[in-house]
């Protein structure tokens, strides 16, 4: 209770001034698109730390808030490994500074991962999606009105429940939630 109470607080105070001016760039521009290229640390789960590419979407209902969506592929390996894709569909919060073209955010993108045949060989009754949370923070720079260069760095977090999962090297076990960095590099225009 006291936490929803909060949360509520803290966005009723970002949200709030931005009621009262006029127009923003996120006002003027309330969609953003590009590319991303990502690396996922998934060790703990599939001794793999996959690197990707993928696209993100954006959708700014507030200057202070977004929807941010975006959905990646890590390509297979000459050896046959990874071969993951993800898709991550949330809100991202935070603040422009209009006299240095600079934006900082939180994240919150619930979504999901499709695990690659690196998992799945070893575990033919295991699910291949598994669901993921994506949290984190993100730093924009805007070089120009409609250019946005994005670094984002977090915790995704998959969940395996109880299945047991075998590596095909180590002895099968029971994962839960696996906490996995990711960080993110990301170019995109606004429209």
């Amino acid at each position: 209770m006291r936490q929803g109470i909060f949360f509520a607080l803290l966005f009723v105070t970002l949200v709030a001034p931005g009621l009262a001016r006029a127009q923003s760039p996120a006002e003027k521009h309330k969609f953003e698109a590009g590319a991303v290229l990502t690396a996922l640390d998934m060790r703990d789960a599939t001794r793999s730390k996959p690197l990707g590419a993928g696209l993100r979407f954006a959708y700014n209902f507030h200057e202070y808030a977004a929807f941010d969506s975006e959905l990646v592929h890590y390509p297979e390996s000459p050896s046959g490994g990874y071969g993951e894709t993800q898709g991550l569909f949330g809100v991202k919060a935070g603040r422009r500074f209009g006299k240095v073209p600079v934006g900082l955010f939180v994240k919150a993108r619930p979504g999901f991962v499709k695990l690659g045949n690196d998992v799945t060989r070893y575990n033919p009754t295991f699910a291949e999606t598994r669901f993921a949370l994506d949290l984190g923070g993100v730093l924009e720079l805007y070089p120009s009105g409609r250019a946005i260069a994005r670094v984002d760095y977090g915790d995704t977090l998959i969940f395996f429940g109880d299945a047991p999962v075998n590596s095909g090297t180590r002895p099968a076990r029971r994962l839960g939630t696996t906490h996995n960095k990711q960080v993110s590099f990301g170019f995109g225009f606004r429209f």
